[in-house]
């Protein structure tokens, strides 16, 4: 791999073992307005694909990176929810376990697809490698913040995951991943009144996400939620056309 521009793009270490090469994240957004193109050229190279996000754009940017070959993968919405008095009927037959209290894990056939992500517009991603990517960032979280992991079960059978982490100096929580099951028998607003409850019980007053654009199931929900939405990131790939060269062949 050649040397990078450290100043304009790192390496991304998840994206990266996940991807089982190299990936790089734009690391100072401002340096796209100022850097050189040769400097751009070469800092990109050595890369299968960059990623760069930002939740202000200007139009010298925006024409900078398409013109280095960025498009726009996608567009995250982020929200914020009060976990106080949410509206949660009461249910003898669901159960919240903590990943610190029971042991648990979960594998590719177990978990439903994620059909709105955009690293499906990778070349050469399949659906079952994209689900890998958040079957290994769960485990990451397992191992770092297993006190903010859960499982839902109702009726005694496991429906649900959350993976979240604290959110530093306040009462508030960031839901990282929130999955159902692969063909469970909950519905998508009650799994998320009972996961949201069991972090209210917990302590946390409130919680933050971020999700595709495309993923309208999810926003319906947290409309009924009642979540407040916060500024939206644009999401911008850069693919290497060595990679995009390998898989059309």
């Amino acid at each position: 791999m050649k040397e990078h521009d450290s100043s304009l793009v790192r390496i991304h270490e998840f994206n990266s073992s996940w991807w089982k090469h190299p990936v790089g994240i734009i690391s100072n957004p401002h340096a796209i307005k100022t850097a050189a193109t040769d400097a751009i050229k070469n800092s990109l190279d050595g890369y299968d694909w960059v990623e760069f996000k930002t939740e202000h754009l200007d139009e010298e940017t925006t024409k900078r990176l398409v013109h280095h070959g960025f498009f726009v993968a996608d567009t995250q919405i982020e929200y914020k929810i009060s976990l106080r008095d949410l509206d949660v009927k009461e249910s003898k037959n669901y159960d919240a376990e903590w990943a610190n209290d029971v042991e648990f894990s979960i594998t590719l056939d177990c978990i439903s697809d994620f059909k709105s992500e955009r690293f499906l517009r990778l070349p050469g991603a399949t659906q079952a490698k994209v689900n890998e990517r958040y079957i290994q960032w769960a485990h990451c979280l397992l191992n770092t913040s297993p006190s903010t992991c859960l499982q839902i079960r109702e009726n005694n059978d496991v429906q649900g995951w959350v993976f979240a982490q604290p959110l530093e100096h306040s009462q508030g929580v960031n839901f990282c991943i929130a999955m159902l099951k692969r063909n469970s028998a909950l519905r998508g607003i009650d799994f998320y009144r009972y996961f949201m409850h069991a972090f209210s019980e917990r302590g946390f007053s409130f919680g933050k996400a971020s999700f595709s654009v495309n993923n309208t199931a999810v926003h319906n929900i947290h409309s009924l939620l009642g979540v407040r939405f916060l500024t939206p990131t644009s999401c911008w790939f850069w693919i290497n056309p060595k990679l995009q060269n390998q898989t059309s062949h």
